[in-house]
């Protein structure tokens, strides 16, 4: 959990953020991906996902949570992506022939087909209408989020007071707790959404933010879980029961209350919340984005860690470190002797240009400062920023190219030699060990084989979408653990984790909502970003995701994926 509190002053040897060099073409913005951009609707939470707004000309809009886009008019043909649910492409204006569809086939832009068994022409349907806010292209985090703190069913319709007590296990004593610790009037930071951010999606603030650190924005409860200040309203679509089809797959009854439960530590991304009162019985509800309902008092909010990379040109090179220890302190290096005396301490976090040199003292590495060439950091409390020993091929053809050093754990964003953003990671939590037998993640060259805005991740099935044989394996929750809250390090489901990109069966870059831990190697494999970071890489990275879908599929149709070199 990261910990609330006051801004905290930023240290004075963290190094200013450099503007971009004038040579440089600098990543492309989020902004310009296929998230639905727009207004929330009228005072709703900065945390609310946007609503719809559609580009001209006909459109197609899904109708199941994922509805696949095919190369051919077949369904036995590959996927290029998919529509998430409520969102729309533009189509040609007429069907096309094709197979395998209970329904029509449609082109659409710029490439592929989609069949209208998992979409529909008709904008005014009412699940469409439901699914209308669509996921952030303008904030780290396109939804808002939350951890489950207690098991629970997922609602399909407003249940009773009744109804409520039956299906949850200790319900009373659960709402007295929750109550006895003032949950209920909770407000919270934004978190990752906090931070400005300029038309590129690069971090204002000027300089990586030291771990826990919270602006001004404060959030109520109804908020926290994407709805409207106050108690919200009550979704048109709930209003005399439920009045939109079951998206989430499950094969339940039409009359059933719920869907599934929910268990402990799910991560789930939310649409919407409000406050529904039958008598002194009063309760708020948060929107899945499969329009099923969980009780915010089994939520905890979440909203990801702070923490940024720096753009990387005129003013910054290499090489340069980042500290990510706590305990770090200056050292100086006693001449003629095998001894190195402790000094100042050196802000987790804080950036520190380096001279180059680098010397071994007491069985210990130090690089020394260039800024006061007298101090010398410690290499077990820096993540070291160096040019590779040796460059890629995409390097020496003037191409896009992604940098990972997993002693380090730093990742870098290369077009041909230069570096244009630098950043922090954190990695399988092994290391440079086996990704087949430990929690580590591979070393090779790789590209990009899909891209995701958000994607569901599971410890115990296959990503469907990842199009792997296992999923990411993900990360456990550290953060969370040390403020007390159990959570098992051995299975996990976190949904909809943000702007993630596959480069190896079952492994990918993404955005991480649940630590704050990078600098370490943290994870089961995958190499977990800061929200922040995690957006400007996607939004970096080839091919980009065309307009109004959530996902690709690198294909000949869309173009090759970035280069990803993960080494020692």
């Amino acid at each position: 959990m990261i910990p609330r509190g006051p801004p905290v002053s930023p240290p004075a040897t963290a190094a200013p953020l450099p503007p971009a060099p004038a040579t440089s073409a600098p990543p492309t913005a989020p902004a310009t991906t296929g998230v639905d951009a727009g207004a929330g609707p009228g005072a709703a939470s900065a945390t609310a996902p946007a609503r719809v707004t559609r580009p001209a000309g006909p459109q197609i809009l899904a109708t199941a949570l994922a509805a696949p886009i095919y190369g051919r008019p077949d369904k036995a043909s590959p996927h290029l992506g998919y529509l998430r649910l409520g969102g729309s492409v533009e189509r040609g204006e007429r069907p096309v022939s094709g197979k395998a569809c209970a329904g029509s086939w449609y082109s659409v832009r710029p490439a592929g087909y989609v069949c209208t068994a998992e979409a529909s022409i008709d904008p005014d349907l009412p699940v469409l209408r439901a699914a209308q806010r669509r996921p952030r292209a303008d904030s780290p985090l396109p939804y808002a989020y939350g951890f489950v703190r207690a098991t629970s069913p997922l609602y399909l319709r407003i249940p009773t007071e009744a109804e409520q007590k039956a299906s949850e296990f200790k319900l009373l004593e659960h709402l007295q707790w929750y109550e006895a610790n003032h949950l209920h009037a909770q407000r919270v930071g934004l978190g990752a959404n906090d931070v400005p951010l300029d038309e590129r999606g690069f971090a204002l603030l000027g300089q990586p933010l030291p771990r826990g650190q919270r602006l001004s924005t404060q959030l109520d409860s109804n908020e926290s879980y994407g709805g409207a200040p106050g108690d919200g309203q009550l979704p048109a679509w709930l209003r005399s029961g439920r009045q939109v089809p079951n998206v989430s797959g499950s094969d339940v009854p039409e009359s059933a209350l719920f869907d599934d439960h929910v268990r402990r530590k799910t991560g789930l991304a939310l649409i919407d919340a409000f406050v529904v009162q039958t008598g002194a019985f009063r309760r708020g509800f948060a929107v899945t984005v499969d329009l099923r309902l969980v009780p915010v008092t089994k939520l905890e909010p979440e909203g990801g860690s702070q923490f940024h990379g720096v753009e990387m040109g005129t003013t910054l090179a290499f090489p340069f470190a980042i500290i990510v220890r706590a305990d770090a302190r200056a050292w100086q290096l006693v001449q003629g002797r095998e001894e190195a005396r402790g000094g100042a301490p050196v802000p987790k976090r804080a950036l520190i240009p380096l001279s180059g040199s680098a010397r071994m003292k007491a069985g210990r590495r130090f690089y020394q400062t260039a800024r006061d060439q007298s101090s010398w950091l410690a290499a077990d409390d820096v993540a070291l920023f160096a040019p590779p020993e040796r460059f890629p091929e995409e390097a020496d053809q003037g191409k896009k190219w992604i940098d990972v050093s997993l002693q380090q754990q730093t990742l870098v964003l290369y077009e041909g030699k230069d570096p244009r953003y630098a950043t922090l990671i954190s990695s399988g939590r092994d290391r440079l060990g086996d990704p087949k037998t430990q929690s580590a993640t591979p070393r090779g060259h790789f590209e990009i084989a899909s891209k995701h805005i958000t994607v569901s991740m599971d410890s115990n099935e296959v990503s469907t979408l990842a199009g792997g044989t296992s999923t990411e394996r993900a990360a456990t929750l550290g953060d969370r653990e040390q403020a007390g809250t159990d959570r098992d390090a051995t299975t996990f489901e976190l949904r909809d984790v943000p702007w993630t990109q596959y480069f190896d069966s079952g492994f990918a870059i993404h955005g991480a909502y649940w630590h704050d831990m990078f600098g370490v190697p943290f994870s089961h494999g995958g190499i977990d970003l800061s929200p922040i970071d995690a957006r400007v890489a996607f939004a970096w990275t080839e091919p980009q995701i065309p307009q109004g879908w959530h996902g690709l599929y690198t294909t000949s149709e869309l173009g090759r994926g970035t280069a990803v070199v993960i080494r020692r």
